[in-house]
């Protein structure tokens, strides 16, 4: 019998980055060590989409560039990289390009934020996996700026199905996208290993390599040369002092004007660009590396220092802290500071350990930033991306139709001004309105200026039932899933005294903040069916009754949830239905009763970005804070107007958060002035119109009684 190999089909991806050799910088070196370790080691087929950059490649930039599996597709004509007429044209051509040939690759994954426009706008209606690896941006320094700003949109506000950084310090900004991987640069130490060089005994040399910008602090270090070569220490030390630069850049003409200014033009080396061995034979014929930069990510040139066994004196920017181990293989400095910068050349230059301190650089990068490794993570990341479920071709269509529908975009807003005009009518009937206070019981996810622990929700339980009992009002409390167990004894005397329990969807030990029910799907039907089914057995294992109603995480479900959590034995969902124009009313799906959280039918103008949105007020604490009494009663008489011309019985879902009843400067539940203003409000309401105070399951009974 014959057994035939089965040829299977290479995963195919695209990487974006705009700007190619013979521009040299860390995020071209990254995509094309990438590419190449993608390609031979891991059998994908990789398209690198890229810009033409005028100039004359170098042996070393042919041979990265010439790997079987990888082919280069360049945009536009030839130009300087800084071109900004260029690179617009290539993010048009990238669009168009993605638009039509997309959907051949398995996924899109820009290192460049220009890239990324492009990118997301073709996903929107190929659908394909979008990812982005942020190598280094602006929005923590200081000041505004129009590049700053972008960057914040582009890395901050925008969602891709994965989102990376090469630097840590990138994790502490506000996100839309969570879990989002360290992954650094790495560096071929092979390559530097098989490189010899000689170190000049009778001089000290100072190795920089980088662009000549104004971000890498140039300036700063050759103030500070000055001082060490005039220092008293040094001149003893009969050593002659060089530096040198190995880069090209905008600053150029200002550092050697500023050279010539302090006297030190025989000091400092211009070497321009290099590449290659001669590259690595400059880096291991230096004495020392220095980094003056004013902001960093995880720059690539520090990881060469350390593989050609060099100390290092860097300032303490993005992630440089985590290659420069004080005392141990380098310095850090603060950014901007010539004293200390001079202050420790001068210590380096009569430093006799240079040698271990070089040694110690070179284990750090083998140990943890070889290619290799790096190459190994995000192949185990593009699987995970490209394992989940992919939508249905039916699918593709649909919501490219909804996108351009959704009645909060942009182009929409004159017909969202006619709506707000039809929806802005004043309740004439008669009937009572029913409430259901809901309550989701999680750890301080909502707010950043909260611990993210679970420290508050007992004393936020004693003080809301105590509220409710006053107001005579029972609730529906949505226990985030994780939480059961530790406040079992709390959930049972809330049932004791009539308040339904529900389950929060939310689970930090299964997928933290995931937005399991988003329809790009962060978890895969058959992950948001395995993590019901484990909620379910904790709420049999503790032995919990009545527990019919669920919330999904993120507010937002599709049809494939629905049916699970009717599976998973639940009768009611609670999440907000989709924005792209679903209606506040109850309806059944598949024997499931839908019951959102209640939103003013009227749509309201929101500006962003400088241009109009729409938005629908949904009835929550925040809302109903912001809202002034007027405003509160004429949003309440809009959706019951609302209401009685769909023919359903007028009614309020109400949803507030254990976390926003939480002190900011302490874990005492009785300074929370939210209490005080919720009760306020709902005696408002009372004093206006009727209350029916019902929990969710009864709101539901009710309204299709009644229907």
């Amino acid at each position: 019998m014959e057994i035939r190999k089965i040829d299977k089909k290479k995963p195919k991806i695209a990487l974006l980055v705009d700007a190619w050799f013979p521009h040299l910088g860390g995020g071209q070196v990254h995509v094309a060590e990438l590419a190449r370790f993608l390609a031979l080691d891991h059998g994908f087929e990789v398209d690198i989409l890229t810009r033409r950059i005028a100039g004359r490649r170098s042996s070393y930039e042919k041979d990265v560039c010439d790997v079987p599996g990888v082919t280069i597709k360049q945009f536009g004509i030839k130009s300087e990289f800084s071109n900004p007429f260029m690179r617009l044209w290539y993010m048009i051509a990238v669009f168009f390009y993605l638009l039509f040939k997309g959907k051949n690759y398995r996924l899109a994954h820009s290192h460049c934020a220009s890239a990324c426009v492009p990118m997301k706008f073709a996903s929107w209606i190929t659908r394909v996996p979008t990812m982005v690896t942020v190598h280094g941006s602006m929005i923590f320094s200081k000041g505004f700026s129009v590049k700053k700003m972008l960057e914040k949109v582009i890395y901050l506000e925008t969602k891709y199905s994965k989102e990376i950084t090469v630097s840590e310090n990138f994790l502490k900004a506000k996100n839309v996208n969570q879990h989002i991987p360290v992954i650094a640069n790495g560096v071929d130490v092979e390559r530097f290993d098989a490189i010899q060089a000689e170190k000049r005994s009778e001089s000290f040399d100072v190795l920089f390599v980088g662009r000549l910008d104004y971000v890498k602090g140039l300036d700063v270090l050759i103030s500070a040369m000055k001082k060490v070569v005039e220092s008293t220490e040094f001149i003893k030390s009969k050593k002659d002092f060089q530096l040198h630069i190995v880069g090209t850049g905008s600053e150029k003409n200002a550092l050697e004007k500023q050279i010539e200014k302090l006297g030190l033009q025989g000091l400092v080396k211009f070497h321009g660009k290099v590449t290659g061995d001669p590259l690595v034979a400059i880096y291991k014929s230096a004495d020392l590396f220095v980094l003056p930069s004013r902001t960093e990510g995880f720059p690539l040139s520090l990881l060469e220092a350390c593989a050609a066994k060099l100390p290092v004196l860097a300032t303490n920017v993005g992630d440089n802290s985590k290659l420069v181990i004080e005392k141990e293989n380098g310095y850090l400095v603060a950014p901007e500071d010539q004293e200390e910068l001079s202050y420790y050349l001068e210590l380096f230059v009569l430093n006799p350990g240079l040698r271990q301190m070089g040694e110690k650089s070179y284990d750090l990068v083998l140990q943890e930033y070889t290619w290799h490794r790096v190459s190994e993570k995000m192949v185990h990341i593009y699987e995970s991306v490209m394992s989940m479920e992919e939508p249905e071709s039916k699918k593709h269509s649909s919501r490219v139709v909804s996108f351009f529908l959704d009645k909060r975009m942009p182009w929409n807003v004159p017909n969202l001004l006619l709506q707000a005009k039809l929806f802005d009518k004043p309740y004439e009937g008669r009937k009572p309105l029913k409430f259901a206070l809901t309550v989701d019981v999680e750890q301080s996810y909502g707010s950043l200026d909260l611990p993210h622990e679970d420290d508050h929700v007992g004393a936020f339980l004693d003080r809301f039932t105590d509220m409710a009992k006053s107001l005579e009002v029972p609730a529906t409390f949505f226990f985030q899933a994780d939480l059961l167990t530790n406040y079992i004894d709390e959930i049972f005397s809330l049932q004791e005294s009539e308040h339904e329990i529900g389950i929060h969807g939310l689970h930090h030990e299964l997928w933290g903040k995931r937005q399991w029910f988003l329809k790009d799907a962060w978890l895969s039907v058959p992950k948001r069916k395995k993590a019901l089914r484990i909620i379910r057995e904790t709420i049999d294992s503790l032995n919990l009754k009545d527990v019919r109603a669920f919330r999904a995480p993120n507010l937002v479900v599709d049809k494939d949830s629905l049916r699970l959590i009717r599976e998973a034995e639940f009768e009611i969902d609670s999440s907000s239905p989709t924005m792209l124009g679903a209606k506040p009313l109850p309806s059944l799906k598949n024997g499931l009763c839908r019951m959102p959280v209640s939103r003013d039918p009227m749509p309201h103008l929101q500006w962003r970005y400088g241009l109009p949105f729409g938005s629908y007020k949904v009835m929550n604490l925040a809302n109903f804070i912001s809202m002034s009494d007027e405003e509160l009663l004429a949003a309440v008489s809009r959706l019951r107007e609302y209401q009685r011309a769909a023919g359903v019985d007028p009614h309020l879902v109400f949803l507030c958060h254990s976390w926003e009843f939480q002190s900011r400067d302490h874990m005492d539940m009785a300074s929370g002035e939210n209490f005080s203003i919720l009760a306020r409000k709902i005696a408002i309401l009372k004093e206006h119109m009727e209350l029916q105070f019902r929990t969710l399951t009864d709101l539901c009974t009710d309204l299709y009684a009644n229907s």
